[in-house]
């Protein structure tokens, strides 16, 4: 059965612009009429040891070749809200910020744990102490500025720290033998499962530089936060913030 995503709309209120909740819709419909939808994505953040340094560092997969969207192409995790009975039993809930907020999380919740993967500690999963959202639900927005697009996303980031105690990457550590990320093909409406073949780990700074020489090699998902990032420099030092406090490295 094909996915049922949850449609998103803006509306007014006393204390500004904020998303609602509007019903649910296949992910074919959504993607070929443009109908707007939520969405979260995920950068998973590991320290990697450099010269007796560490540095907070993001960790990025190659798209499997056969991805229907920026397939071969370097990424961050991520996944679409999902439409489900329960969402319908809380129609009154809709246009509460709290119960969108949760929505948001519990989906970043769900697609960090499903697609990370630490191998030589496979028990670990990430929590609401791990797991934190930047920017608000609906911050990095996608396909609203281009009329043809038919992905349009109100999506939230979400850093998914690994503590220093559970991993720290050393300079000519292996990193395909310690974590994995297994990627999701959807294949002929039926979604199938495989590792990433290749995996790079790289600081937010050396991240930017080459997003600038290289957008091309980069998907639509971390693509719509390196663009912000670029365009609104305050938000950029606020991330690098965010991150480094996490670590108390500031």
């Amino acid at each position: 059965m094909e996915l049922s995503m949850v449609i998103l709309g803006r509306f007014l209120c006393v204390d500004g612009v904020r998303l609602k909740i509007c019903g649910t819709v296949t992910r074919g419909v959504a993607h070929f009429h443009g109908v707007p939808h939520g969405a979260v994505n995920i950068a998973d953040v590991i320290l990697k040891k450099m010269n007796d340094k560490l540095i907070p560092s993001i960790l990025l997969h190659r798209r499997d070749k056969r991805k229907r969207t920026s397939p071969d192409t370097w990424d961050i995790c991520g996944g679409h809200l999902e439409g489900n009975k329960q969402l319908y039993d809380e129609t009154a809930s809709w246009e509460d910020r709290e119960y969108l907020r949760r929505l948001f999380y519990t989906t970043a919740e769900r697609e960090a744990n499903e697609e990370f993967c630490i191998l030589t500690k496979p028990d670990f999963k990430f929590t609401e102490k791990h797991l934190k959202c930047f920017g608000g639900i609906g911050a990095f927005e996608y396909g609203f500025d281009t009329p043809t697009i038919g992905n349009k996303e109100y999506s939230a980031l979400y850093i998914a720290f690994v503590p220093e105690e559970i991993l720290v990457i050393e300079e000519h550590d292996t990193l395909g033998q310690i974590v994995c990320i297994e990627d999701t093909i959807g294949k002929g409406g039926k979604p199938q499962e495989s590792i990433a073949s290749e995996l790079r780990l790289v600081a937010l700074e050396e991240l930017i530089l080459d997003y600038r020489k290289n957008t091309s090699d980069y998907a639509d998902g971390i693509g719509r936060v390196l663009k912000k990032l670029i365009n609104e420099p305050y938000t950029m030092t606020k991330l690098e913030e965010f991150i480094n406090s996490y670590y108390n490295l500031i």
